[in-house]
């Protein structure tokens, strides 16, 4: 810890291409800022915000920093694994057991299926 507070971004809401240019411009200030991403507050997740997060960790990934995501709800954890990212975004992620049965988690952390 470098003994600055910890700054975050609440997003609330739907993640949907309807706000594609506002979520964009949001993760591009928190690359620059260095802030965590808090989606705890959101509902839906489509493929046009999957594209945009994967892009903020590809961004951050280049210039030597790491773009947090905290507070993975259902609707993004099953996007994660729908296109096999939950490894390569690195986040720790807290996976309910009553949603675990309908993932297929083949690109789990553990490397095992989310067998363990």
């Amino acid at each position: 810890m470098n003994g600055k507070p910890e700054s975050k971004l609440y997003l609330r809401g739907d993640l949907t291409i309807y706000c594609a240019a506002e979520l964009r411009d949001m993760l591009v200030a928190c690359l620059l800022e260095d802030k965590t991403v808090d989606i705890s507050g959101t509902g839906s997740v489509d493929s046009c915000a999957m594209q945009l997060f994967i892009a903020a960790k590809k961004c951050a990934a280049s210039r030597g920093k790491k773009l947090r995501i905290e507070g993975h709800t259902p609707e993004f954890i099953r996007m994660l694994d729908l296109y096999g990212l939950i490894r390569q975004f690195g986040d720790p992620i807290r996976v309910p057991a009553s949603l675990k049965k309908e993932l297929s988690l083949s690109y789990s952390l553990s490397g095992d299926g989310g067998k363990s």
